[in-house]
């Protein structure tokens, strides 16, 4: 499921955010939740073989900045901003609904106070081929030893040979997290469509890697569903890989 949020600043001033304001989403959507499932989110998730999926992703703000203040990596947006979110079926999604019925009652996103103006609910359609378009960067990424016994984070470019594997594996491992099974049919191909834009990104002080654009989809319906609702890729809670 896809919900699409609109947020009103209700001091009536713009909104003034850096540059890499994603953790200002994240965070109130955690405050969104019930406290409980909340935790579990952010300090558990779903794991399969030590792995741990959160099994959601946000879009960028889908408006327009009214300006950029570059000296200071600002974007100043309207009082009013709207997202998208993308969850399974889970807790968090019961409360963005129930969030439908608490409209005027007050949040904070960063130092903003904001209302919930409007929740609209967007299904997500599924088939075997499929186009989208990457409301938020699609990310994938592997993790090498260097000879020194540092890590080192590759991140892979949607024209590389290993960027459609890494995505299919990724989400054949998503699927098993939620499922607590094998998907019947475990083909995904991820194939970009025309030019994609790379978006290097910081959060909490790591560089972050992804891109924009649109991509088709095609294989089993099972693990397009996924990463339709859960995001395509990596870094999906911190706001990476919504598709739509």
């Amino acid at each position: 499921m896809n919900v699409l949020i609109t947020l009103e600043n209700t001091e009536g001033t713009e909104f003034v955010l850096p540059y890499h304001y994603q953790e200002y989403i994240q965070a109130f959507l955690y405050r969104l939740n019930d406290p409980e499932f909340g935790s579990f989110l952010h300090d558990v998730g779903y794991v399969h073989n030590d792995r741990v999926f959160k099994l959601f992703s946000f879009s960028r703000i889908l408006e327009k900045p009214l300006k950029v203040i570059r000296e200071k990596h600002l974007f100043v947006f309207p009082e009013t901003i709207s997202f998208m979110i993308s969850t399974v079926e889970n807790p968090m999604l019961e409360a963005l609904l129930k969030s439908i019925c608490q409209f005027h009652r007050a949040y904070y996103m960063g130092r903003y106070q904001v209302i919930i103006t409007s929740v609209d609910l967007i299904p997500v359609s599924v088939s075997s081929d499929l186009v989208v378009r990457a409301l938020s960067p699609v990310c994938i990424y592997s993790t090498a030893t260097l000879p020194d016994g540092r890590k080192r984070t590759i991140y892979y470019a949607p024209q590389e040979r290993d960027f459609s594997e890494l995505l299919r594996q990724n989400a054949i491992k998503k699927f098993q997290a939620y499922y607590h099974k094998e998907p019947q049919d475990d083909n995904l191909k991820v194939v970009p469509l025309g030019r994609t834009k790379e978006v290097v990104s910081y959060y909490k002080r790591f560089v972050i890697k992804g891109h924009l654009g649109r991509f088709r989809l095609t294989g089993s319906e099972e693990l397009i569903k996924i990463v339709m609702e859960a995001g395509l890729g990596g870094k999906n809670s911190s706001g990476y890989g919504l598709i739509t």
